[in-house]
């Protein structure tokens, strides 16, 4: 090779070399690469890079035997000082020996399950910095009887403080925008959305205000305690699992103008005896209802067009339940482990189709099927129906049809159960009441 032709080797080699190393200062200054491989430790602590241009980091992990957290706002890492910016995700994941965290005024996030299962966490001091706490950011820490909500904080996600089985007050700092808290209840600052109830306080009963419209997922999650929660005609909303694991809850009335039932509701809910649902509700969610084994009977309204999934799987109490004509879907396993069924009432002229799973074995040997007069060969060629062994015909039979009481001139109710629903001489009323099966002076009905 000439001298000539060498020059231009070196000469490409070094353009190529200079593309490549601009490729990289590129990449360190958009924040892209971290300056160094892994977490960075320092104390307790370990730290991972956020963003170089930024010179941010956040707190990735923490040593297990640390007690006392002082989480400092600023590290320096090779010469260069970078603010500490967010706690990561799980950065302290149950850290058992962890008492108190003090929060400088650096951080603006805790991320999700930050503080998960630090179970002997009982002081958590938080800086008028934090902007955001996300899901699942506290849970877990059983030890926690209180917290303080900072001023600056625009968004809280309400499973932050699920399993904080102490936890007994959410207070929010004064001049706080977005927040509110009464008696240590956690609300949206206008007060509409009630977002959390402390899952340690031991009141046994609770009325909902008048001004709220929506209760939030997992409002009421695991509030063990509450035998009673009063909804005002107010509400709109009730957020997926809001009731979830209520294991004292003995009874609901679901108010006027809610129109779902969310998922998982009212899960495990053990206690719960009768449910009141409103003829407003179009969709019952998958599990609503599950493990609920005290209810014994449900009335569906006619307005339901939707159950879904595994509704009332495990209700091993329920003895009775009436279908309204009104559904068009029913989801598989809505009635499996209902080990107690006795009677399952369908309004169909024309039976829907449905999943071969939606009841146990158990029932459609033992339990009655009662249908419209006239359409039993109907439900007898379609699934799951037709694997009831026993099929009945009954009247269907509306209000109008009964005759008032000729010692009153009016119209006493009852459920399946015998239980008292209305004594009245106001036929609307009567009308009023959720579709279903019922006594009304001493005949059984349906109402549409």
């Amino acid at each position: 090779m000439g001298e000539r032709e060498r020059d231009i080797t070196i000469y490409m080699d070094m353009k190529q070399l200079i593309k490549v190393s601009v490729a990289v200062m590129t990449m360190l200054l958009s924040g892209w690469l971290p300056s160094r491989g892994g977490d960075i430790k320092i104390g307790d602590l370990s730290y991972t890079i956020i963003s170089n241009i930024e010179c941010t980091v956040k707190v990735s992990s923490c040593d297990k035997s640390c007690e006392i957290c002082d989480i400092p706002s600023t590290i320096k890492i090779d010469g260069t000082e970078y603010i500490v910016r967010e706690l990561g995700s799980l950065a302290f994941y149950e850290n058992s020996r962890l008492a108190v965290v003090n929060i400088p005024n650096s951080i603006t996030f805790i991320r999700a399950g930050a503080f998960f299962g630090c179970s002997r966490l009982t002081s958590v001091n938080m800086a008028n910095s934090v902007n955001e706490i996300e899901g699942g950011a506290f849970e877990g820490c059983s030890a926690l009887t209180n917290v303080t909500i900072p001023k600056s904080v625009t968004y809280i996600e309400s499973s932050a403080f699920n399993e904080c089985t102490r936890l007994t007050e959410i207070n929010v700092a004064s001049g706080n925008e977005h927040y509110s808290s009464e008696n240590g209840v956690l609300y949206s600052k206008s007060g509409d959305k009630l977002i959390r109830y402390p899952q340690g306080k031991q009141e046994t009963a609770f009325n909902i205000s008048n001004s709220v419209t929506r209760i939030q997922e997992g409002a009421f999650e695991g509030c063990s305690a509450l035998s009673e929660v009063t909804i005002p005609n107010s509400v709109r909303y009730i957020g997926t699992k809001a009731f979830a694991n209520c294991t004292g809850l003995t009874h609901m009335t679901i108010p006027d103008l809610v129109t779902d039932i969310n998922p998982y509701t009212f899960i495990g809910c053990w206690k719960l005896t009768n449910v009141t649902i409103p003829n407003s509700v179009t969709y019952i969610g998958n599990g609503a209802f599950k493990y609920c084994y005290g209810l014994t009977s449900i009335n569906i309204p006619n307005s339901v067009k939707y159950i879904k999934d595994g509704v009332f799987e495990c209700c091993s109490g329920l003895t009775s339940v009436t279908i309204p004509g009104s559904v068009k879907n029913i989801g598989r396993n809505s009635f499996t482990g209902c080990t107690g069924l006795k009677a399952v009432y369908c309004q169909w002229e024309e039976p829907i189709e449905g999943d071969s799973q939606l009841f146990e074995d158990y029932t459609y040997d033992n339990a009655v099927l009662y249908v419209p007069n006239g359409c039993e060969s109907r439900y007898e060629s379609v699934e799951p129906w037709k694997s009831f062994v026993n099929i009945n015909g009954y009247e269907l039979m509306g209000i109008e049809d009964v005759t008032p009481d000729c010692g009153t001139d009016g119209y006493v109710v009852y459920n399946l159960r015998g239980v008292l629903m209305l004594k009245t001489t106001d036929i609307e009323k009567v009308r009023k009441l959720p579709g279903g099966v019922y006594i009304v002076n001493g005949r059984k009905l349906m109402l549409k």
